[in-house]
Parts: C-alpha cells; sequence; structure tokens
C-alpha cells in the first residue's frame, strides 16, 4: 500500500527516536487503490503525501547513513541537470510545457525528496529518475531546435562527457546481495560451494527492517522467492549473478 511505504516516520524514529512527531503508534488514512477506493480516500491520500512532505527530518539524519553525503552529491548533479533542462523548456516552450511534463511529475517529486525523506540507496534514486532523464532529454532536444551552433555531434559528446562525469562520483550504493545469493545456493546446490564463497555485501537498509511486513506482504514474499528458486532451477545457469563461470 502507497500511504504505509510513504510514511517517514518510522525511518525518522530509529534515526532519533526521542522525538515526539516521529512516536507511534502511526495512523494511516484509508489507502486509496484504482477501482476498490472511494474519491474521498483519494483526497485523504493526497493530505497524508502532503504532510508527510512537511514533517522535519531528524537534526543528525545525515549523520545516520555512511554513504549519505556521497548520495547527496550525486543526487545534486542529476538535480542540476534537471533544473537546466527545465530551464530550457521553461525558455522556448511555456505553453506545451505543462502537458509534456505532468506525467512525470510523481517521479520529479520523488527524485527531489531523496535526500530528506528516504534512506540514500539506490532503489529511491531510481524510482525517480526516469523523470529526470525525460526533463534532461527535452532540454536538449528543444537547445538543439533553437540554437543553431548545436549539432547532434556536439549533444552525442555532450551526454557522453555528462554520464562518464557522473561515473567518477565516488559512490557506493549499499545494496545487499545476501538474499540473491541465499536463493541462487537453494535453487542450484551442485553450485552451492562457489555461491557460497562470495563476498555478501550488506548496507545498513533501515528502510528494510522499521516498517513490519503484513501477513499478506509475507505471503507475497514466500511466494516470490518460491518462483525466483523454481525459474532459476529451470534455467541451471547461476551467471550473471557472479562472475566465477562454471567453466572455470
Amino acid at each position: 500500500p502507497l500511504v504505509r511505504q510513504i510514511d517517514v516516520r518510522p525511518l525518522f524514529a530509529k534515526v532519533d527516536p526521542s522525538n515526539p512527531l516521529y512516536e507511534a503508534p502511526h495512523t494511516h488514512p484509508p489507502d486509496f487503490i484504482w477501482g476498490f477506493g472511494s474519491i474521498s480516500d483519494f483526497w485523504a491520500t493526497l493530505l497524508f503525501l502532503w504532510r508527510q512532505s512537511r514533517l522535519p527530518p531528524p537534526e543528525n539524519y545525515d549523520q545516520a547513513f555512511s554513504t549519505y553525503e556521497q548520495t547527496y552529491y550525486y543526487w545534486l548533479f542529476w538535480i542540476l541537470l534537471a533544473f537546466v533542462g527545465g530551464g530550457i523548456l521553461l525558455w522556448k516552450r511555456k505553453k506545451t510545457l505543462l502537458w509534456t511534463m505532468l506525467p512525470t511529475v510523481p517521479f520529479l517529486l520523488s527524485f527531489w525528496k531523496v535526500p530528506s525523506m528516504v534512506e540514500p540507496h539506490i532503489r529511491f534514486f531510481s524510482q525517480g529518475f526516469s523523470g529526470v532523464v525525460i526533463l534532461i532529454a527535452l532540454g536538449i532536444y528543444i537547445a538543439e531546435e533553437n540554437l543553431s551552433w548545436i549539432n547532434r555531434k556536439l549533444i552525442f559528446t555532450l551526454s557522453g562527457f555528462l554520464v562518464a562525469l557522473s561515473l567518477l562520483i565516488p559512490i557506493e550504493w549499499p545494496v545487499s546481495r545476501v538474499i540473491v545469493n541465499t536463493h541462487l545456493a537453494s535453487a542450484l546446490p551442485e553450485h552451492n560451494d562457489s555461491i557460497r564463497a562470495l563476498p555478501n555485501q550488506y548496507g545498513r537498509q533501515i528502510h528494510l527492517f522499521v516498517l513490519p511486513l503484513t501477513d499478506r506482504e509475507r505471503r507475497l514474499s514466500r511466494r516470490w522467492g518460491m518462483y525466483c528458486e523454481r525459474r532459476l532451477k529451470k534455467d541451471g545457469v547461476p551467471l550473471p549473478f557472479f562472475e566465477p563461470s562454471p567453466k572455470q
């Protein structure tokens, strides 16, 4: 459910347990679901999202995550490029800007709130990144149409340079491979020794532990795990999940 997933209070309470703003129990309005919920639930959901966005993060929020500073500079790099793309659109296409960008607004808003509402994790960056890319791409397209000194060769060169520059930002995403290796070892016991020998990468991943799962979510998780293992057994190929090849 969207409401439970967007609730930042459990995460903030984990960082600052003494703050009364984040104290449990955390009540939620009815969660609006297309085709199932009432239209009144829709407005209640929007109001809840607005209140969540206005909730101040803990004072020591950035210190709770070892990778916060790295991910912040990565976020800042792309958000500045998005502002440039948006500025170009405002400059030349004011009338069509709203209709062009309306579907990307939720993605842009989620990316904008990444530093203050979620843990610095690649999952949350990727969820809103599509809106940023579209905004930058539209800005490049409008610039090519209206500026005579910009050609496709320059655009390809500049785009490649920006991507390469983003890769130079020193960042280590706290992505855990433990669950991947566990499913691989269960599905492919003949490769168990090779899989178990791989180093597991752990992250703090507060967002995975602060929100208790419902019974339905546990059932979905178990079924998904069973499906993944059946598919892995059927394929019988542990690559590309880890580098050592069985032939080696």
